[in-house]
């Protein structure tokens, strides 16, 4: 089982593959027509869902592909930042599936952004970009989004990406080069310090918008990503 949450809904993702979520449902993130609150787990017409990120208003599954060892996308819910990832930005109660590169084996949550990671290490993020949380080599700024998928850049000296926690307006991946420590990059809103300050730990990094950016060696893990 696994569970997810956002600001004011919860899904969780059975055994069997299905998942239900339950919560405020004005923008339909709980899957559910009619956009009162969901006071019962509303079952999703979704399938081998391994993994759930949740948003302020948005919802998102990683599922498998039975038979093809593949993974798939889907999202549903508020988009007026492009959160759902399928070039528009109004809402879907439907889940739609965001074009993200194959071989994805994890997904987390922002506040109004959604990033994955994928088997070759590379990082692709969409939704919010207006303090530069999905680095994508597009200006940030009030209004800036992303409709679709786009790679993050500038990351490929990390090594790859295996981990990643969102925040408001800021994205934090873990990173691992064989042989070296795991190392921790952040990018994105710096305005309370919640980014890595650049050059510690003796490596430099991704960097954001209104603040310094960076990464630092780390030992350990990051925070799981997923929700937020």
């Amino acid at each position: 089982m696994h569970v997810a949450v956002g600001a004011s809904h919860s899904c969780a993702a059975f055994g069997d593959g299905t998942a239900r979520c339950w919560g405020a449902n004005a923008d339909g993130q709980c899957g559910a027509v009619g956009g009162g609150n969901t006071t019962v787990p509303f079952a999703l017409g979704l399938t081998g869902v391994k993994q759930l990120a949740l948003g302020l208003r948005s919802s998102c599954a990683l599922s498998s592909v039975a038979g093809a060892g593949a993974a798939t996308v889907s999202c549903w819910g508020a988009n007026e930042k492009g959160q759902l990832g399928n070039g528009l930005t109004s809402p879907s109660v439907v889940p739609v599936q965001p074009k993200v590169p194959a071989g994805v084996t994890s997904i987390a949550a922002g506040t109004r952004h959604f990033c994955v990671t994928s088997e070759s290490g590379a990082v692709t993020c969409w939704g919010a970009n207006d303090r530069g949380q999905l680095w994508n080599g597009d200006t940030p700024g009030p209004g800036a989004v992303a409709t679709k998928p786009a790679p993050v850049i500038d990351l490929m000296g990390n090594g790859s990406a295996v981990e990643l926690a969102l925040g408001d307006a800021f994205t934090c991946g873990r990173f691992q080069i064989p042989g070296q420590d795991d190392r921790i990059v952040c990018w994105g809103d710096d305005t309370d310090g919640a980014l890595v300050p650049s050059g510690a730990g003796g490596a430099s990094g991704a960097g954001g918008n209104g603040g310094a950016g960076g990464s630092a060696g780390a030992g350990g893990s990051a925070g799981t990503g997923g929700s937020a």
